[in-house]
């Protein structure tokens, strides 16, 4: 996803997860699950919820995609950028 692959984006998140205090106190865990749209140049659009857990936790989680590096997340198709859309 981001420059170098799937574990730099996995070590992204650790750096930078806050986990929210509300979700703390009330012992909230699980997964949010994003869908978006890779563009063209990589960069992320149409970034939204499919999976929801608690409203402070889906902020977390968009505010930690939004803020990833760019890196090489574009894909090609016959040497074409093409935009990925997750929806």
């Amino acid at each position: 996803m981001n420059i170098g692959g799937r574990v730099a984006s996995f070590q992204f998140i650790d750096e930078h997860l806050q986990y929210p205090e509300d979700a703390l106190r009330k012992k909230i865990k699980g997964k949010v699950i994003l869908g978006l749209t890779i563009e063209a140049d990589g960069s992320l659009t149409d970034i939204f919820v499919l999976k929801t857990i608690d409203q402070s936790l889906n902020e977390e989680a968009m505010r930690i995609v939004k803020h990833m590096p760019i890196g090489n997340r574009e894909k090609t198709i016959h040497g074409i950028y093409v935009d990925i859309n997750t929806k």
